[in-house]
């Protein structure tokens, strides 16, 4: 069956049983949903008002959810509101490969995967990454988690002895700590310079990461670490 036949009937199939010139109209999916999308290879998602669900052309449910997301970057979330945080559930490739997970991971900011690694929290709100598997490859060590770019990933981590050092936000309390970037091994790179602490790391793009200081400088690195030229001023920055 098409997508596109699928879409049109509201997800209904012809049984054309062979007596006489009678046809009987079956549903694949009762007329019951807010919504019918098309939904990876092969599968469709339906909404409710109150829950989400993946089925796939046969009308077997694969999973449900309080929210699935958009597949993006081969994969998409479904996800639990568990008193206003969303718990990862389930992870979903484009094929419709379902792998549930048992561990107790929240998604914050970024609902999706980049190269292959997705930011998540655990119950004490701190922040690591976890592949396409569910497996924990970077450990919950962070206050701030971005998505990976070109490589590395922009992150804030706490750190004692850093009077004054604000640098992230979280549930509206001030973090002291510093900022830098990981690799998908979970190595940090080494950027501050003495007792000069990064406070902001930007995302790389074409090669370069945008770094600013304690002291309210600025400057760009290479994936290694190595300071390239200077960046905007404190004002450019906001």
């Amino acid at each position: 069956m098409s997508k596109k036949l699928l879409y049109l009937v509201i997800a209904s199939s012809l049984c054309l049983p062979l007596i006489g010139y009678a046809q009987t109209a079956c549903w694949l999916l009762k007329p019951v949903y807010q919504s019918i999308t098309p939904f990876g290879e092969s599968y469709y998602k339906v909404n409710t008002y109150s829950t989400m669900a993946i089925f796939d052309t046969n009308g077997n449910k694969i999973v449900e959810a309080d929210s699935i997301t958009y597949i993006t970057n081969g994969y998409a979330l479904a996800l639990t509101n568990t008193n206003g945080k969303f718990r990862l559930k389930a992870i979903i490739d484009k094929s419709g490969n379902v792998k549930d997970i048992s561990e107790e991971y929240y998604v914050d900011d970024y609902h999706f995967f980049s190269e292959d690694m997705l930011g998540v929290s655990n119950d004490k709100g701190k922040s690591g990454y976890i592949n396409p598997d569910g497996k924990l490859e970077i450990p919950f060590i962070y206050v701030s988690v971005h998505p990976f770019r070109e490589g590395l990933a922009s992150v804030f981590k706490p750190k004692k002895g850093l009077k004054g050092l604000i640098g992230s936000v979280t549930n509206k309390k001030a973090i002291v700590g510093s900022a830098t970037y990981v690799n998908h091994k979970g190595a940090e790179l080494n950027i501050r310079d003495g007792k000069n602490y990064p406070t902001f790391t930007a995302s790389f793009k074409n090669g370069k990461g945008l770094v600013q200081m304690e002291d309210g400088s600025s400057f760009y690195v290479d994936p290694k670490g190595n300071r390239l030229e200077d960046g905007p001023n404190n004002k450019e920055l906001g």
